[in-house]
C-alpha cells in the first residue's frame, strides 16, 4: 500500500467520524428544546374567570384594591392580588375573561408565584347607575384615603371617587391615620365612576 493511499484512507475515516459526531450533536440539541417546550406547555393552563363589578380592599405588602375573581369551576369569589396582564379593569363592569395562568420560577417572596395573562374578553356587562357597593371593615391607614390636589378630589386606594351631598368626606379623611375600621358604601355613577354614599 502506498503512502498516498494510506493517507487518503485515514482522511476518509476521519471525515466519517466527524460527520457521525456532528449528527449526534445535532440530534441532542434538537431534543432538548423540544423537551423544554413540552414542560412549558404543561405549566401553562387556560381558564375562564368571572370578574366582579367592584374591587375590594386587601392587604399584601401594603393595602391595595384586589379584583374579585371567580373561576368557572368555583362557586364563590376570591381576591386576586396580582395583575392580569393585558387587562384594563373598569369599576362597575362584570367581565368574563379567558386567561392563561403559568407558574413563575424564582418569584420574590412578596410576589405571586403565578403569572396571569389575558387571552380574550368573552363578555362585559355594566351595572345600572345607582348600584351600591359595600366595603366592610376598612382599616384606615395614611394611604387608604388620599386627596389629589391636581384633580381636586379624593382617592380610595388609588381609585378616584366623589362625595355625595350629605357625606362628610373631610371628617373621614382626617381619620386616615387612626387605624380605625369603617364601613364604606359607594354608589355607581356610570362610566366607571363611583361616589361615596355613606360611611360609619
Amino acid at each position: 500500500m502506498t503512502k498516498m493511499t494510506l493517507l487518503s484512507r485515514q482522511a476518509l475515516i476521519s471525515s466519517v467520524a466527524v460527520l457521525y459526531l456532528a449528527g449526534c450533536g445535532s440530534s441532542d440539541s434538537n431534543a432538548a428544546p423540544s423537551l423544554q417546550n413540552k414542560n412549558e406547555r404543561a405549566e401553562t393552563k387556560t381558564q375562564v374567570w368571572n370578574i366582579d363589578a367592584y374591587a375590594q380592599h386587601c392587604t399584601g405588602v401594603a393595602q391595595q384594591l384586589c379584583l374579585r375573581v371567580k373561576p368557572s369551576d368555583e362557586e364563590s369569589y376570591s381576591l386576586h392580588y396580582g395583575l392580569i396582564e393585558g387587562f384594563e379593569y373598569q369599576w362597575g363592569h362584570h367581565y368574563q375573561l379567558e386567561v392563561t395562568e403559568s407558574e413563575v420560577n424564582n418569584a420574590p417572596a412578596d410576589a405571586s408565584t403565578k403569572k396571569v395573562q389575558l387571552k380574550a374578553i368573552s363578555s362585559v356587562k355594566e351595572d345600572s347607575i345607582g348600584t351600591e357597593y359595600i366595603l366592610s371593615d376598612v382599616n384606615l391607614q395614611p394611604d387608604t384615603l388620599v386627596y389629589d390636589d391636581k384633580e381636586q378630589g379624593y382617592r380610595f386606594l388609588g381609585k378616584p371617587f366623589s362625595c355625595t351631598e350629605y357625606v362628610d368626606c373631610d371628617h373621614l379623611y382626617s381619620m386616615r391615620s387612626t387605624g380605625a375600621k369603617v364601613n364604606l358604601t359607594f354608589r355607581y355613577e356610570g362610566n366607571a365612576n363611583i361616589a361615596l354614599l355613606n360611611w360609619n
